[in-house]
């Protein structure tokens, strides 16, 4: 009986210590996400008071489609083996608005009628405007001068060699300064000709952009040197997508689609944000969270079946000022990983975006 007491005396003391280790277990993890979260609200709330330009609008990149459905591995492969080193903090600048006045009306019915447009347009909101006339459409925004001209029937427009391959860059700074642009000499642009290959026409894409546009949505400005500074930040056009169909000449009713973006930063109107840390930003990635905005082969064209993609291999990160045609309140900073999947023939590049700042919500 004496050892059947002692037993049970035991295990009601083992049981004890075990409910009371439980206890502070739960306590602790109780503690942590308490702390965790006032943390938290801590360091937004030190964020939103300090911060000049307070909450900025999110950033949405838009994601190949089909890649939201993999989720493949990643490894550092960088020529140190490491992720680069990025400063603590990095800049933010604030986008030129400019005051719509008469002028500024004046000067966008002037440029539509250069593109052909005689009647009145359509105010689809209080700085852009519309105009649709025999198939052409153009809406011009008065406070920034984007435009995006579209004329649908410049595909039926008999095609020609292409021969001013060489030329056509001259073509299109002339032909922007014809209807009011003034472009400074460090214009760069993409340009897609029609080339004849046989019996077909095939696009050409020359790329000499320094904004290089990933899609139909997103500017990119890549960043010179660690502190992620714009290069001449008072003015800097961005790009310029013309179809040609017939090169003979450069007017008008050759041109198929043309856009037109431009930015102007306020240069003393910068503020500093607290940067995501780099291996931060790569645990993001590595969870998903990171957007895949482009994917191509080396060796030839087209893209990847996406689901193949089971490993990709980080080979550099670069910080880069991410502009689009929504937000024109602010250059905000991203960071770029740079992917390869695959070797040889199938060797695949790929363009990842996540976020390089604190600061951005809604």
């Amino acid at each position: 009986m004496a050892t059947l007491y002692n037993v049970a005396s035991t295990t009601k003391k083992i049981l004890a210590v075990l409910s009371i280790g439980l206890l502070v277990f739960l306590v602790i993890k109780f503690v942590f996400l308490i702390t965790d979260k006032l943390t938290n609200r801590l360091i937004l709330r030190y964020s939103q008071e300090t911060r000049g330009f307070g909450n900025l609008p999110s950033l949405y990149f838009q994601q190949m489609e089909g890649a939201a459905e993999i989720k493949p591995k990643f490894r550092i492969e960088t020529r140190t083996g490491k992720l680069p080193s990025f400063p603590q903090v990095f800049n933010v600048y604030r986008l030129k608005q400019n005051e719509i006045d008469l002028s500024s009306e004046m000067f966008a019915k002037d440029v539509a009628k250069k593109f052909g447009f005689t009647g009145d347009p359509q105010k689809l909101s209080a700085t852009v405007w519309l105009w649709e006339e025999s198939e052409k459409t153009l809406e011009f925004n008065l406070q920034t001068k984007h435009f995006s001209y579209k004329n649908r029937n410049a595909k039926t427009i008999e095609k020609k060699e292409d021969t001013y391959v060489n030329e056509n860059s001259y073509l299109l700074d002339r032909f922007l300064k014809e209807i009011g642009y003034n472009i400074p000499n460090s214009m760069t642009y993409t340009v897609t000709y029609q080339r004849k290959n046989g019996d077909k026409w095939e696009d050409v894409i020359e790329n000499t952009a320094e904004w290089v546009r990933i899609d139909a949505n997103i500017f990119l400005y890549y960043a010179q040197g660690a502190q992620g500074q714009i290069v001449s930040p008072t003015y800097r056009p961005s790009l310029v997508y013309v179809i040609v169909q017939n090169s003979s000449n450069s007017t008008i009713d050759n041109i198929a689609e043309m856009e037109y973006y431009m930015w102007s930063v306020e240069e003393n109107t910068v503020q500093t944000y607290n940067a995501i840390p780099i291996f931060t930003a790569y645990e993001q990635l590595q969870k998903g969270m990171g957007v895949l905005v482009n994917a191509k082969y080396t060796a030839k064209n087209g893209v990847p079946n996406l689901s193949d993609i089971e490993e990709v291999r980080i080979t550099d990160v670069k910080v880069g000022y991410f502009l689009s045609k929504s937000n024109l309140l602010y250059a905000q900073p991203i960071y770029i990983f740079y992917g390869v999947y695959g070797e040889g023939n199938n060797r695949c590049e790929l363009i990842y975006y996540t976020n390089a700042i604190f600061g951005s919500y809604d």
